[in-house]
């Protein structure tokens, strides 16, 4: 038997959200824990002080909020669309 992979979701969503972290993690981008802008998002999406946030703790969030993540990334992809065809 295989190793079963878990499905990441649609390719196109992925994409967007490299795209909006590319915008709000710039000047942090190998280290965006440190980012003023994604630290304030965590305080206010998980209640994490943002004064605690590292890489481990970071990552251990955004995997267990994948359904979250996901959404976000449906609606990254949704305003784009918008604003592309206006």
């Amino acid at each position: 038997m295989g190793v079963r992979m878990k499905k990441i979701g649609n390719p196109l969503l992925w994409l967007q959200l490299i795209r909006y972290y590319r915008v709000v993690a710039r000047g942090y981008r190998l280290r965006p824990w440190k980012s003023p802008y994604l630290r304030w998002r965590a305080e206010t999406v998980w209640g994490v002080p943002a004064d605690k946030l590292n890489a481990g703790r970071m990552f251990s969030l955004l995997r267990a909020d994948y359904s979250s993540v996901i959404r976000f990334a449906a609606w990254i992809r949704e305003m784009r669309l918008y604003l592309k065809s206006r």
